[in-house]
């Protein structure tokens, strides 16, 4: 199935699935060990040594579920966010490849038609990022609760 891609495709592929899996594995990891922390953190803070006696300060208790998840969702987003910036940024770098191939296509039809679908699927590609990040950013938005 995959002896019709070249190596540097298939190195790509792998890179990007290692990439995806070691990020969720991450955040997995990061949330299960943040429960720990907080209730230790939680513990130190809530309990005051005065005169050889504990006593409570009377601080607010750490809701630990909605932080660990506030905190995978904000790894989400910015996982989200670093990947459309590679992908846009990878859209200018093949319209800058395409502009170089059709500015030395020499009068050659073939290369300059080949240059002309690269730079046209690049900017469909850059499109197709920036209304990517556009609803992106809005659905975060709109869906986004606030508490009152």
């Amino acid at each position: 199935m995959f002896s019709k891609f070249s190596t540097s495709v298939k190195t790509i592929i792998l890179t990007l699935l290692i990439g995806i899996i070691g990020f969720f594995t991450y955040a997995s990891v990061n949330q299960s060990n943040l429960s720990a922390s907080v209730d230790g953190i939680q513990k130190l803070l809530r309990k005051v040594n005065v005169n050889n006696q504990d006593q409570d300060v009377g601080l607010p208790k750490v809701d630990k579920e909605r932080y660990a998840e506030e905190k995978t969702n904000h790894l989400l987003y910015t996982f989200i966010e670093i990947l459309l910036t590679l992908a846009g940024i990878m859209a200018v770098v093949f319209i800058a490849i395409g502009g170089m191939e059709y500015t030395v296509s020499a009068g050659n039809d073939d290369r300059l038609n080949g240059a002309k679908a690269k730079i046209m699927y690049a900017v469909l590609g850059l499109l197709a990022v920036l209304f990517s990040y556009a609803i992106f950013t809005n659905g975060i938005n709109f869906f986004e609760v606030s508490e009152q």
